[in-house]
């Protein structure tokens, strides 16, 4: 026997409407996130690369609502990118 559909509570109903404002950019955290910027460049070379991190990085700059975390995010793709230069020197030797 099929089981029963449930039905959104109004508070679901709400935080969805919430996030797709959040998503469209309607509306933002009230503060921003303030990163780790040196963990945030480890955790996303080793789980992304160079290559995508770096790009992963300046998407989250363009999409930052806060100052604070937009130059949060590109210090974290300009780390990503030195480091990428480093490797390569030290492999051409």
């Amino acid at each position: 026997m099929p089981r029963k559909k449930r039905e959104p509570t109004q508070q679901e109903i709400e935080d969805f409407k919430t996030e797709g404002d959040l998503i469209k950019g309607l509306i933002g955290p009230d503060e921003p996130d303030n990163i780790n910027v040196a963990q945030t460049v480890d955790q996303t070379i080793k789980e992304l690369g160079f290559d995508v991190g770096a790009e992963y990085a300046d998407t989250r700059a363009e999409c930052a609502f806060h100052e604070e975390d937009k130059e949060d995010w590109e210090d974290v793709a300009r780390v990503i990118r030195e480091r990428k230069a480093e490797m390569a020197g030290k492999n051409s030797k």
